[in-house]
């Protein structure tokens, strides 16, 4: 076996070992063309080819590097494409401040960032100030952009050492931005479909978010649904000068009774879900002005595998935040009321994307109402209560 037959296999083996490991990245790096060459001072690197993005890997590196490292390496090229810098930065000049932001961005998601690549700490220590914490490549390229002089110059001393300018130079190339970004969005989508609900769950939530945009605007077609899971659950009595008293009607100053529907409105978040937390906050408060026409307080908790944050009044709640990544059950939701003795009457309302498991034992809970934050299908199959999908507005 010749020396690019051999690189050849390895990279292979590594992408196939990816897929275990990370099954986005080795699915994105499959629905990309693959390129061997001889000789280079990097692994793997990404170049883009008659508006294709092709990984490019060196068979003297790939051959001479262990196989836990190709596979960071390969890792840390996904991530690269699954934010799509090789198209958002095409036409940037500050190439080598781009190159930093964007590798800072991925290798906080990498266990070992690849050799010569900078990290957050590294970038900390060189710019002696602390950075934000798993922010998009963005955000670092401004606060690059605007550092002072003697920061600009201890920046300059620590690239003349970095290899990442050789890495990303396939990035640069002219082509047709609009056909770049349909061929990358395919290769993107066609990855995350070839993925199991349980694997979409366990994705990092910054991955979710740039993967699966959701806007930050919604109508409520669920209002419907909402007054019908909130408007008919007796509640005992509660006295009402509307009524006369049944044991004395002729007395109109003693209050009649009526009966009092719901007073409280349980609501859990699947921390696993796809929308940002901006756009979950709205909402959790549309939602929240629901109850309050219903004149019922509302509680809020939130879940992934298992129900992390018990459900807690809304107006006690800090700023919403997930910080998904572990799977999705939602059978933890409804074990969690039947373990605190939650009345059966309960209304429910689950806030998810969708992806969870099939089949459920719902423990005689059937007021619920899913909300699903997604265009997909609820993978519950034969759901107790009624399904609804948030539309956004037009």
């Amino acid at each position: 076996m010749d020396q690019l037959q051999k690189a050849q296999q390895r990279l292979t083996n590594a992408i196939i070992q990816l897929l275990t490991t990370d099954p986005l990245s080795g699915e994105v790096l499959m629905m990309i063309s693959r390129e061997i060459i001889t000789q280079g001072n990097f692994s793997c690197a990404l170049r883009w080819q008659n508006n294709q993005l092709t990984l490019v890997a060196c068979a003297e590196q790939v051959n001479r590097q262990r196989l836990d490292d190709l596979v960071n390496d390969l890792r840390h090229q996904a991530l690269h494409i699954i934010w799509q810098h090789p198209l958002r930065y095409a036409q940037e000049r500050d190439r080598s401040l781009v190159n930093v932001a964007c590798d800072v961005a991925v290798n906080q998601y990498l266990t070992t960032p690849p050799a010569g690549t900078m990290t957050l700490a590294r970038l900390e220590q060189i710019l002696h100030q602390p950075l934000p914490v798993q922010a998009d490549s963005q955000t670092y390229l401004q606060i690059l952009r605007n550092l002072d002089q003697r920061q600009q110059t201890r920046l300059a001393t620590e690239l003349k050492k970095s290899q990442a300018s050789t890495q990303h130079q396939g990035w640069y190339q002219n082509g047709n931005q609009l056909i770049r970004q349909g061929n990358l969005k395919q290769v993107v989508r066609q990855s995350i479909h070839h993925l199991t609900a349980r694997q979409r769950g366990t994705l990092p939530q910054a991955v979710r978010e740039i993967l699966m945009p959701t806007s930050q605007h919604y109508r409520l077609p669920f209002r419907q649904a909402f007054w019908r899971l909130v408007g008919q659950v007796p509640s005992g009595y509660q006295e009402s000068r509307a009524r006369f008293n049944r044991r004395q009607p002729q007395r109109l100053e003693l209050p009649g009774r009526v009966t009092r529907l719901v007073t409280r409105l349980t609501v859990f978040v699947d921390q696993s879900g796809s929308m940002s937390n901006d756009t979950l906050s709205k909402v959790v408060g549309m939602l929240n002005e629901l109850a309050k026409q219903a004149d019922i307080e509302m509680q809020v908790g939130d879940f992934d595998a298992q129900v992390q944050t018990p459900p807690k009044p809304v107006n006690h709640l800090a700023a919403f935040e997930r910080h998904g990544g572990g799977g999705t059950s939602y059978q933890a939701v409804f074990d969690y009321l039947a373990d605190h003795n939650f009345s059966r009457q309960t209304p429910v309302i689950i806030v998810t994307d969708g992806w969870g498991e099939h089949k459920i034992d719902d423990h005689g809970y059937h007021r619920v109402l899913w909300l699903l934050t997604s265009q997909d299908h609820l993978s519950v199959q034969q759901p107790v209560g009624q399904v609804i999908r948030l539309e956004e507005d037009e």
